[in-house]
């Protein structure tokens, strides 16, 4: 309703719709679903060695880990 009252017009509604940043779908991008699937096999199990993964992997998993442990605690 907010938008409709600020717009005035219908044409203008229509564009400030259209560019509305609230309706943006943003998918993850690759790297961070390959990450997360790597999350989701060493939480299931999945035996991986310390060469499995660069060290840039390793330490994108663990801050990884570290902002989804501190998002659950809050």
């Amino acid at each position: 309703m907010k938008c409709r009252i600020e717009a005035g017009s219908e044409k203008i509604l229509a564009w400030m719709c259209k560019n509305c940043p609230k309706r943006e779908i943003r998918h993850p991008r690759p790297y961070s679903v390959k990450m997360h699937r790597v999350r989701q096999m060493i939480k299931a199990g999945y035996p991986f060695e310390k060469n499995d993964l660069t060290l840039e992997e390793w330490l994108d998993l663990g801050r990884m880990e570290y902002f989804l442990e501190s998002k659950l605690q809050k």
